[in-house]
């Protein structure tokens, strides 16, 4: 027993440079891990935690290297660098007791003005502790006195605020944290005891009968030992819990890209109602106040009319339950595409007078139902475009098929248009140029449009390159 003692006195100054290396390590950890951008209270008043790990290990050291001053200073800067040593105990225990107040009184259902007082209490409570033990009591006694009022609060507070903590965490669903928070409060619970209610031989005499001297004599370890293994174990757990940050962060990233998903898909149903449902409902508006103006000079004609209108509304409906049942737009994305074409085409000449033209040139390549659709919907934009924004009589489509892309190009002799004021441009027109811009991009492809040289007019090209499957299928 005797040659253990004699070890533990030979290595005293090693294993206090240690304690005071491990509050000091865990406080810079936990500032090098702060999260600004999270939601957490926690994350936000971690670093007082920290400020507190390296001024208490910092001041631990002062037991190392003032002795080591005492050959080369004067009596006076000796007793000025204690003083300084127990005013950064207070300090260190200050960040602390302001962390858990920071913690534990938003939670307190307080009146603004308490709790305004409550969160300076940390402050004012330190500057009167450590005030009153440097300057009333005698000097055996200020560094107990710190530790008694200062430390064992500021302890056990932080104690009760990592246990309050675990509702906040609730939502995640992740029980190793809410076990690393109690763990961590167990932690700091057995730190208030041992830095704050055992203190040296020479203190208060009606409560130091638990001092260094007890504890290495019952245990065999001296108190500096104790205090690192807690010392450990609060950066360990400490650390441990910071990875609620890291759930955070990919739950924020979750959200994030479900709310992008969200919003492709509204762009996506967005661009093609406009381009399918509306156009269709839009034509057969036309057709119905052609048929109101001719309803006097031929009945005949007027039913016709109005039959085809209603098959068309009848279109537009299944249209819109196949959609809706995400079945897809009907009629568009089916094999016989090039007979929808020609329908399409036909419509518009028949209900409108719009003389329009249908031509394919190369080899034609079996396309993707996507890009079917998206080139069905493209035309049915340039034609309702070239009658009612442009003014056309007449407008040319071309399905060119080359070795690696289809170009689709789209001529009418209408007023022309300002292509780059029309892209961009938030009017109902430029919305239709947009989504077919936007229909290109998302086959891979590019679009364009420009005004004719030669006669007026607009043309509109687009290239779409083959997918893989559809050369395949080619």
């Amino acid at each position: 027993m005797q040659t253990f003692d004699n070890f533990i006195e030979v290595n005293m100054l090693p294993l206090i440079f240690l304690y005071g290396l491990v509050y000091f390590a865990a406080g810079l950890a936990i500032i090098l891990q702060q999260r600004s951008m999270s939601n957490f209270r926690l994350a936000h008043n971690l670093w007082l935690v920290g400020m507190f790990g390296i001024i208490h290990g910092a001041a631990e050291w002062g037991d190392i290297f003032i002795p080591i001053q005492s050959e080369y200073l004067s009596p006076t800067w000796l007793h000025i660098l204690m003083e300084g040593q127990e005013i950064a105990w207070a300090i260190s225990f200050a960040f602390l007791l302001q962390f858990a107040v920071s913690m534990i009184v938003p939670k307190l259902p307080w009146n603004r003005g308490v709790k305004t007082f409550a969160r300076w209490y940390a402050p004012a409570w330190c500057a009167a502790v450590t005030l009153t033990g440097i300057l009333l009591l005698p000097k055996d006694m200020d560094a107990s006195w710190i530790r008694y009022l200062l430390g064992f609060p500021a302890a056990m507070l932080t104690a009760v605020a990592f246990l309050a903590e675990r509702k906040t965490f609730a939502r995640f669903r992740h029980g190793a944290t809410r076990t690393y928070l109690v763990l961590t409060a167990c932690a700091f619970g057995m730190y208030a005891i041992l830095s704050g209610l055992i203190v040296p031989e020479r203190s208060l005499s009606f409560l130091s009968f638990v001092n260094y001297a007890s504890v290495h004599s019952v245990s065999g370890f001296p108190i500096q030992f104790w205090r690192t293994l807690v010392g450990l174990a609060i950066a360990l757990l400490v650390a441990r819990t910071l990875s609620i940050f890291d759930l955070e962060f990919r739950h924020r990233l979750e959200v994030a890209e479900k709310e992008q998903t969200l919003l492709r898909d509204r762009q996506r149903i967005a661009r093609d109602l406009h381009d399918g449902v509306v156009q269709s409902i839009y034509a057969a508006g036309l057709q119905l106040e052609v048929a109101s103006k001719s309803v006097a000079l031929d009945t005949n004609e007027t039913t016709l009319l109005i039959r085809r209108v209603v098959n068309q509304l009848n279109d537009v409906i299944a249209d819109m339950r196949k959609y809706i049942f995400k079945l897809g737009p009907a009629r568009t994305g089916e094999a016989d595409f090039d007979q929808y074409m020609k329908n399409l085409i036909d419509e518009f000449t028949t209900n409108f007078g719009l003389s329009a033209h249908l031509s394919v040139e190369g080899l034609p390549v079996s396309l993707t139902p996507g890009q079917k659709q998206n080139i069905a919907f493209v035309t049915r934009e340039c034609l309702t475009n070239a009658h009612k924004h442009a003014a056309a009589t007449n407008i040319e489509i071309q399905l060119i098929f080359n070795e690696d892309s289809l170009f689709f190009v789209a001529e009418d002799n209408g007023v022309g248009i300002d292509s780059a004021a029309s892209v961009s441009s938030s009017n109902g027109g430029g919305k239709g140029l947009k989504s077919m811009a936007e229909r290109a991009t998302a086959m891979g492809g590019e679009f364009s449009v420009s005004q004719r040289s030669e006669n007026g007019g607009t043309m509109i090209v687009m290239r779409i390159p083959y997918s893989s499957k559809a050369k395949d299928q080619s």
